[in-house]
């Protein structure tokens, strides 16, 4: 029996949320809750991707997103995840993307990830297989999904709400270094912002009949059409989105754990 679409679509979205999560840098204080703002310790969020490879679990988000907040002058501050709450991420920083080596995914960070900390979670790692994925090019879908950081808000003074974006666009280029996916929208979703997707998941997904979805790369820009407004105020509003992200294969994974603090 088919089940309606927007069941199906009911069901994708809930699937395709749990293997990630938001993600940000923040210098976590009590007062800030004392004084009702829950908020203001959050920095710069993005979005983690949760994979395993090998029996082993990673966190995967953006260089972009990392920036050098490790360095020094952010001592005081640690980084972030959205599980059943916000805690630390927990796990260890072992890879970032560098321009000087050409081969490495493009604008990639990956956490090692204690693998007893996320089961205890309501996330699920996406596991990835050696099968490569085809892309028809010009004419598939392909479903991004993150946390965009301006849309967050507080529920009370002790909890923050992290709505989730899902965004289907058209896949024009699919290569061994980028994805480019760009649609177009009704009018009524033409004040759509979902910058902040970064480090977030991209997925192939089946037909209008099936719940199938396999994870293909890892969003590192996204913008919507008030987006592109917001920066330049004397733009006209496009009737176009554009998402550009970086593969993410058992092969590529492979290559940047090779690259690793761990290899």
């Amino acid at each position: 029996m088919k089940q309606n679409n927007d069941n199906l679509s009911g069901i994708l979205t809930k699937a395709t949320g749990e293997h990630c999560a938001a993600f940000f840098w923040g210098s976590y204080d009590n007062t800030f809750f004392r004084n009702n703002k829950c908020l203001d310790y959050a920095e710069d969020q993005g979005t983690m991707t949760f994979i395993e490879f090998k029996e082993n679990y990673y966190g995967i988000t953006n260089k972009h997103v990392i920036g050098d907040k490790l360095t020094k002058s952010h001592a005081k501050g640690t980084f972030w995840v959205a599980l059943e709450n916000h805690r630390p991420v927990p796990g260890e920083l072992i890879f970032e993307s560098t321009q000087n080596n050409i081969d490495f995914p493009y604008d990639i960070a990956v956490f090692h990830l204690a693998k007893n900390e996320i089961d205890k979670s309501k996330k699920i790692p996406f596991k990835l297989n050696d099968i490569e994925p085809y892309i028809e090019v010009g004419k598939e879908n392909l479903l991004s999904v993150g946390f965009p950081g301006l849309l967050r808000s507080a529920y009370d003074s002790e909890t923050q709400i992290h709505p989730m974006y899902h965004v289907v666009s058209t896949c024009h280029s699919f290569t061994d270094r980028m994805i480019y996916l760009e649609s177009d929208l009704p009018e009524d979703k033409r004040n759509v912002k979902f910058g902040g997707m970064s480090g977030g998941p991209i997925f192939k997904i089946g037909d209008n009949d099936s719940t199938y979805y396999e994870l293909v790369g890892i969003v590192f820009e996204g913008k919507g059409f008030a987006d592109a407004l917001e920066e330049d105020k004397n733009k006209t509003i496009q009737d176009r989105i554009n998402i550009l992200g970086c593969p993410m294969t058992y092969k590529k994974f492979q290559i940047i754990l090779s690259c690793s603090s761990e290899s």
